[in-house]
């Protein structure tokens, strides 16, 4: 039997360290495809117009293709909205995972205009190209559009890296891609021009090759985000940051994964089995600041184990108000138990640490009697493993 002074219980309430979004990036990426969507949908009225007067079906193809940009704009636009809602019922953990959606959606627009490109192009080379004679008007235009999607690639690279955002990379290099597909619209218009009618469907299904190519890219990577895969070595590298932390015993289970462009994670984590609540608890904070410091995660959460998992075969104990209702009844009159005792459960097993206060001249033995017949129960009861008093003030 120990004596303490008092058992009042530790101030503990630190909150969890977590990263706040960028405040802007939901500004930035709103307005670089409202930019694309004005851009492209201007071009799409002008190439078409144009084309049309011009007699140039390079030009008319390249404006659809523009409408097929902005439709890829407004998926975006949605998208970069919808991701920076804040969570909901429905969506507990956020909207980020939107912006893997609108990706794998651009990608497949990125497919979708290579097959169209393709098809397109291994027609004319069945059929010929240039029966009658283009405008120049049109390759003032088609020149014109490359320049502006030129820049607007530029002007959209430059907020996705800004704010990191795949989504927004992703319809960049969709603008490039327009851009790539332009120059293949000036050449098969000066081809015309010039008389050499085969140039265009040749470059043509080249580009339909390098949208290929990045769509599987952009593809490839929101489908990881969107089935949950981890980066295998960054796993590694967390792990090492949390063994090396003082106070851990041992790490395990250590999960990441995206939500949109935001790595998200977490771990259990083995701790001494007898530390008090704020003591693991300030373990805790420490781990996951120390992997959001460190790796650039978004947000971490570390589960405190007492015992290595595998180990733990707590369900059919007694519930804490049963146990401590099993002492009350071995308690001596005149002796309180204190609702707050700490009980350890190790090794499937009760440890009982039982806090006792009492008053008057028989108080050291009353607890004593109450010590040696609560050890007397360990006899009789499978589930209780060892049994510690604790005599002082209830304050």
């Amino acid at each position: 039997m120990t004596e303490l002074e008092d058992f009042s219980e530790p101030n503990s309430g630190a909150s969890r360290l977590a990263v706040d979004p960028d405040a802007g990036r939901a500004g930035h990426s709103q307005r670089g495809a409202a930019v694309g969507g004005l851009v492209n949908f201007a071009l799409a009225v002008v190439q078409i117009s144009v084309g049309v007067l011009t007699n140039s079906q390079a030009l008319i193809a390249d404006g659809f293709h523009s409408l097929a940009d902005l439709v890829g704009d407004v998926v975006v636009l949605s998208a970069a909205r919808a991701s920076h809602h804040p969570p909901d019922l429905d969506h507990p953990y956020g909207h980020y995972r939107f912006e893997n959606a609108a990706t794998m959606l651009l990608s497949a627009l990125l497919f979708g205009a290579a097959a169209g490109i393709t098809w397109r192009s291994l027609s004319l080379l069945q059929t010929g190209y240039g029966v009658s004679q283009v405008g120049a008007g049109a390759l003032i235009v088609a020149i014109s559009a490359l320049f502006v999607k030129a820049s607007l690639f530029r002007y959209l690279l430059g907020i996705a890296r800004r704010v990191k955002s795949s989504m927004m990379e992703a319809n960049a290099w969709h603008a490039l891609s327009d851009a790539i597909s332009s120059v293949v619209v000036v050449i098969g218009i000066l081809g015309n021009l010039a008389g050499f009618t085969i140039l265009d469907p040749i470059a043509a299904i080249i580009v339909a090759g390098l949208l290929c190519r990045m769509g599987w890219k952009f593809g490839h990577s929101a489908f990881d985000a969107l089935t949950d895969r981890a980066d295998v070595g960054q796993l590694a590298e967390i792990r090492t940051t949390l063994s090396v932390t003082p106070g851990v015993i041992s790490v395990h289970q250590v999960r990441t994964r995206r939500s949109g462009d935001r790595i998200v994670g977490d771990a259990h984590v083995q701790v001494g089995p007898r530390l008090s609540v704020s003591d693991a608890h300030r373990i805790a904070a420490a781990l996951e600041h120390n992997v959001l410091d460190k790796h650039g995660l978004a947000d971490f959460v570390v589960h405190i184990d007492a015992e290595r998992d595998g180990q733990e075969d707590h369900l059919d104990l007694p519930a804490r108000e049963d146990i401590l209702d099993t002492f009350r009844q071995v308690l001596p009159e005149g002796l309180h138990l204190l609702e707050r005792s700490p009980l350890h459960f190790l090794d499937g097993k009760v440890e009982a640490d039982l806090l006792v206060c009492a008053s008057g001249p028989g108080a050291a033995a009353l607890a004593a009697a109450f010590e040696r017949d609560a050890k007397a129960l360990t006899g009789r009861l499978p589930w209780l493993h060892e049994v510690r008093v604790f005599t002082g003030s209830e304050e």
